[in-house]
């Protein structure tokens, strides 16, 4: 049954009014969690985009959250404020989709794959050997926390505390979230879901294919970046491992096991894949163990995703019940 456009609005409603009072009942180890949940929604809605939306098997999405949060690291540490080094941070993992993708999209299915894999790779070997600009495997530490925004009254807004910066992430979600059904409502979804569905068809009828991959690549490589930025500030301290094919891997899970071809899909795969295993206490090992499980049940029984299966394309996109959203 297709949503209305006013009950779609009114699940929205309900679950941004659940998450601005959740923090102020959670404990501080709780919201570390959210906090970090909330930032893999962030990167599993943009490897969404090119995985969902346009259809194409993406292995590299780490090394964009890296570059993010190494671009951001290295300018505040050069003492650029944090609010210029975030969208920095977007922008130069942007760029580097777009050097990856003009090359990498003219491949198709397992080349593609393997070329990102193979993008993803190089990143994480730089990382750890460009030992004068990251600091190898040590990582770089003591990073800034964003700086506090100014209000009246010579009070601001500071984001030393897990519940502020769960609004902060909060309201970047909230951002990419607009950004992807502005993008799906448009002319250019519509393209997407073309090129998703039958590209040499998509072709035929005038669709530059290339263009559209492009853009669905290098705009989910930005929001990475992004995420990169508010993960690295968080922690304050970032290395190369976090970083690697298992966190490239760990987001395609997220958003196969939510529902790629839909907005909510990728947030609910993000929610299930980091809140489970602190809900059943699993050590890491035998948590991926679970992952790959998981994965290949709901790939099985549930093509769609968790979403996409109970909702069938929640929120439905102008021009097909069955097209992402």
């Amino acid at each position: 049954m297709k949503e209305t456009p006013k009950k779609t609005s009114g699940v929205f409603l309900a679950i941004l009014a659940l998450l601005i009072l959740l923090p102020f009942f959670l404990s501080k180890a709780y919201l570390h969690l959210a906090v970090i949940i909330g930032v893999h929604a962030i990167l599993a809605l943009s490897l969404g985009m090119v995985v969902g939306f346009v259809g194409q098997l993406s292995l590299c999405h780490a090394g964009f959250y890296g570059i993010g949060a190494y671009t951001s690291a290295l300018l505040t540490f050069s003492h650029w404020p944090f609010w210029l080094a975030l969208p920095a941070a977007g922008i130069i993992s942007g760029l580097f989709g777009l050097l990856i993708g003009l090359p990498a999209l003219k491949t198709r299915g397992i080349y593609f794959a393997i070329t990102t894999l193979s993008f993803g790779v190089i990143m994480n070997i730089m990382l750890n050997n460009w030992v004068s600009l990251t600091n190898g495997p040590d990582g770089l530490s003591g990073l800034a926390l964003p700086d506090p925004i100014p209000l009246w009254a010579k009070t601001s807004i500071s984001f030393n505390t897990p519940r502020n910066y769960y609004f902060l992430v909060g309201v970047l979600l909230l951002f990419t979230i607009f950004v992807c059904r502005r993008l799906l409502n448009s002319r250019v979804g519509r393209a997407f879901r073309g090129v998703r569905d039958n590209e040499v068809l998509a072709e035929c009828l005038g669709i530059r294919a290339l263009r559209y991959k492009l853009t669905a690549f290098t705009i989910g490589a930005i929001f990475a970046g992004l995420a990169g930025s508010l993960y690295a500030h968080y922690l304050r301290y970032i290395c190369p491992r976090d970083f690697s094919f298992a966190e490239s891997f760990d987001l395609l899970v997220m958003v196969v096991v939510g529902g790629a071809q839909t907005i909510l899909g990728p947030i609910v795969g993000a929610l299930f894949i980091l809140a489970l295993p602190k809900f059943f206490g699993f050590e890491p090992v035998y948590g991926r163990v679970a992952f790959g499980i998981i994965l290949v049940v709901v790939m099985i029984y549930m093509p769609r995703g968790i979403v996409g299966s109970f909702q069938k394309g929640f929120p439905s996109p102008k021009g097909g019940a069955h097209g992402p959203s």
